[in-house]
């Protein structure tokens, strides 16, 4: 097993000058390096407790500042996957997303980069506008809900899904803003419930719950984030995971993260892998979530 100095030292060479953590595509039969904001907010989400120690302060606020690029220079608030001027030659022009603003500002929130007051507004003014109103008649997912949150922050999208570990990862902002008691926060926990009921404990099902993560480690993953962040309704649909018959999860550091709706395009990050194991080997508090 790698030592702490070890996967620090991996975790750090694959940081780029930017600040990004390196992540990579894989599209067909060609894989290359990208570096991009969502990424880069998960590996600062699993690195959060090491924030105070010497040596981390200067690569994670390199991160930082990285992630603080990523805000749509046009729509205050919300947030893209790339930097509007970093974007790469080979991706096409997406909108602001759902995921990327919630996981962006819950790390900027927690790192002090943001207040409770600008995120609050980001709840209201970026977040909320973009909801299911009505749920579809007949998609074969009947775990959907109106008012749980939509993938992409502009209401002319299609398709524009509705994925649960986009959904958990709203919640926990959601919980780490104090959000709690409105009705969209509700009707998402609610939603991760039915949809992990629906899966009868069948691992392979609950890639069905999310279009853009294919690997059901990456639910555990954020219901465990949203459950530290206050989200406590969500304990029992983690719980209910864990009573699956779930596949060991290995130590390949290029094990699918997320990819793109079709499944054509898939990311991996080593960089976040390095940072999984220091947080569960080697955290600060001995702790471990998983």
């Amino acid at each position: 097993m790698p030592d702490l100095e070890e996967l620090k030292r991996l975790l750090l060479s694959l940081q780029a000058p930017s600040g990004a953590f390196e992540s990579t595509v894989h599209a067909g039969n060609n894989s290359f390096s990208d570096y991009n904001g969502f990424v880069t907010a998960i590996v600062l989400r699993e690195l959060e407790a090491f924030a105070g120690l010497d040596g981390w302060g200067a690569p994670l606020g390199r991160a930082l500042d990285f992630l603080e690029e990523c805000e749509s220079p046009c729509r205050p608030g919300l947030f893209f996957f790339w930097p509007s001027h970093r974007w790469p030659r080979w991706a096409p022009r997406i909108p602001e997303d759902c995921d990327c603003t919630a996981t962006i500002a819950s790390e900027l929130l927690h790192y002090g980069r943001i207040g409770l007051d600008t995120a609050h507004k980001i709840v209201s003014d970026a977040l909320l506008p973009y909801r299911l109103p009505t749920a579809p008649e007949s998609t074969g997912k009947p775990w959907i809900r109106p008012g749980v949150f939509l993938a992409w922050h502009y209401l002319g999208a299609a398709p524009n899904p509705v994925d649960i570990v986009v959904n958990a990862n709203v919640a926990a902002f959601l919980a780490q803003t104090g959000c709690t008691g409105h009705a969209a926060y509700g009707e998402v926990c609610r939603m991760i419930f039915d949809g992990i009921s629906w899966c009868s404990r069948q691992w392979e099902y609950l890639e069905r719950l999310s279009p853009y993560y294919p690997e059901g480690w990456e639910l555990v993953f954020a219901l465990n984030n949203a459950v530290r962040r206050g989200a406590a309704e969500l304990s029992a649909p983690l719980e209910e995971i864990q009573r699956f018959n779930a596949p060991v999860p290995g130590n390949d550091p290029s094990k699918i993260l997320f990819s793109m709706a079709d499944r054509s395009t898939v990311w991996s990050s080593t960089a976040l892998w390095a940072a999984r194991r220091l947080a569960r080997d080697y955290h600060p508090s001995g702790y471990a979530i998983r």
